[in-house]
């Protein structure tokens, strides 16, 4: 008998431990890894009377009319031990507050890019990847 219990014993322990792995795949699927998507999170927003010199050079290169009439954010997101700052237009009707987690489309704010918050994910889906 104990040399039956020593032998499944590691099946065991594996099986015992997979829904751990299975709820961080979960976690994973919500966000569109696969096409270029990352999870990251709202650090700040930018004032609407910012002045040009104030602004990122993505916010600051549009004319004064149509940056008053979007929000705009400071968003991070990790890939793998790097952390990236990008900027985005807040989507209209979407509540977001800093350290939000949000799915997010990076582009390049210094060629004058603005990346894209494509939804909200649960504040419990927020991950350190």
């Amino acid at each position: 008998m104990r040399k039956l219990l020593i032998s499944i014993l590691p099946a065991v322990i594996g099986v015992a431990l997979l829904p751990g792995c299975a709820s961080k795949s979960q976690q994973a699927s919500t966000v569109d890894w696969d096409h270029g998507a990352k999870h990251g999170w709202v650090v700040a927003r930018y004032a609407p009377d910012a002045s040009g010199s104030a602004l990122p050079p993505c916010l600051a290169s549009l004319p004064e009319t149509e940056y008053v009439k979007h929000r705009y954010a400071k968003l991070r997101y990790r890939q793998g031990h790097h952390t990236h700052d990008v900027v985005a237009e807040l989507p209209p009707g979407l509540p977001l507050n800093d350290g939000q987690p949000v799915e997010l489309w990076p582009a390049d704010c210094a060629a004058g890019q603005l990346a894209h918050i494509s939804r909200i994910l649960a504040a419990t889906a927020q991950a350190n990847d």
